[in-house]
């Protein structure tokens, strides 16, 4: 509608003022090359991550819960409540996944909220087949909660390992998570148009999630950085983080 018109038009006024170099002075900034962040394997591990949350979110939970939904029987008014339901929960997820993760390991964090995630999504083909029940309705808030709430454990491993280029490495990470959500979303469709059903996503997609569990403590991300009160790059040489002044 005109609001999205509007909010375009204002991401284009802000694009051209930035490439005019009417936006804030810069010169004495740090800035952050490519090719060093794309040397850090903890850049990989964060964005393969967030593939997977992409996929499990975007890509099939609230692209495909609704004809699943339909698929059992389910209204799709009913259907899009559930979801708005799980929307309203990602407001409270999130907030306390950011208090969390200043006083936890977010790599904890993460794995907790994968396995959780992976549980859900295996439990929603028998939680469909039983119609719009209670059970459907405890995993949209579960869904919910869950999220947006690996955003900020993710910023916290980002600000540890990469410093002052954690916006750069974010920014990659998170098209990482379009793409995951893209591709997952095309698959999904498409095993829907060739088994007639969407149980074999959700098993898939839940077993995706259950190996991301375990990614937080693999590789760079398993040593003592991974905390988000350590002082990882904060503390290394610009050259390790791929930062130059």
């Amino acid at each position: 509608g005109p609001l999205l018109y509007v909010l375009g038009a204002l991401g284009l006024a802000g694009a051209l003022l930035a490439l005019l170099g009417l936006g804030p002075d810069v010169r004495g900034a740090r800035r952050t090359r490519y090719g060093g962040l794309a040397r850090r394997p903890a850049l990989w591990l964060l964005a393969a991550l967030f593939a997977v949350c992409g996929a499990s979110t975007n890509g099939v939970m609230w692209n495909h819960f609704t004809p699943a939904a339909h698929d059992h029987g389910i209204p799709v008014t009913t259907a899009s409540a559930l979801l708005a339901l799980a929307g309203l929960c990602n407001v409270a997820g999130t907030i306390g996944s950011g208090w969390l993760s200043d006083r936890r390991d977010p790599r904890r964090l993460l794995t907790g909220y994968f396995a959780v995630r992976a549980l859900s999504l295996v439990s929603l083909p028998v939680a469909l087949g039983r119609g719009a029940g209670p059970e459907v309705a405890l995993l949209a808030v579960v869904f919910g909660l869950l999220d947006v709430a690996t955003v900020p454990p993710v910023a916290a491993l980002a600000r540890s390992h990469f410093g002052p280029g954690a916006p750069l490495a974010l920014a990659w990470v998170n098209g990482a998570h379009q793409a995951g959500a893209a591709l997952l979303s095309w698959v999904a469709g498409s095993v829907r148009e060739v088994s007639g059903a969407y149980d074999l996503v959700w098993y898939g997609v839940g077993g995706l999630c259950a190996a991301a569990a375990l990614v937080p403590f693999l590789g760079p991300l398993a040593g003592p950085s991974g905390s988000a009160r350590s002082q990882g790059c904060r503390t290394a040489s610009s050259a390790s983080c791929g930062v130059r002044s």
